[in-house]
Order: C-alpha cells, then sequence, then structure tokens
C-alpha cells in the first residue's frame, strides 16, 4: 500500500466521522484517527520498518471499517425510528 492509498484510507475515515452524530463515539472515533494521522506524518522523517508501516496501515483500515460500521448501524437505527 502506497502512501496516496493510506491517505484515501485517512479521508475516509475524515468524512465518515463528519457523518457520525455527536457523541462519545464519535468523539472517540476522532482521537483515534488523530492519532493516526500524527503517526503517518512521522513516516517521511524517521526510516521506517516494514512491520511499522503495516501496522499503521492496518490500524487505519480497522478503523475505516468500525467507523463505516457505526455510520450502517446509525442509519439502521434511524431508518427504524422513522418506520415506527
Amino acid at each position: 500500500m502506497n502512501d496516496s492509498l493510506l491517505d484515501q484510507a485517512l479521508l475516509e475515515c475524515r468524512y465518515g466521522v463528519v457523518e457520525l452524530r455527536e457523541g462519545s463515539a464519535r468523539r472517540a472515533f476522532e482521537a483515534r484517527l488523530g492519532v493516526l494521522e500524527r503517526a503517518t506524518w512521522t513516516l517521511p522523517l524517521e526510516p521506517a520498518a516494514p512491520e511499522q508501516v503495516l501496522r499503521l496501515v492496518r490500524a487505519v483500515l480497522d478503523l475505516r471499517d468500525e467507523i463505516d460500521g457505526a455510520r450502517r448501524h446509525a442509519w439502521t437505527l434511524d431508518a427504524d425510528a422513522s418506520g415506527s
């Protein structure tokens, strides 16, 4: 995975977090995203071992999937509430 794909995954996380309702879950996702973004900024500053880059990529992709799951769950709740 190159930097552009990592950047794209981070951008998907950022957009996904924005679409979540305000609350503790959103703040937790924002905090994790901030930590991962800062970690990616340091990659060019220090030579990173391939294992470090792989762990970072996995963490970003896991976060992206969790945010997507939270968004889908929120949409399901909204649909259920509007249908009742």
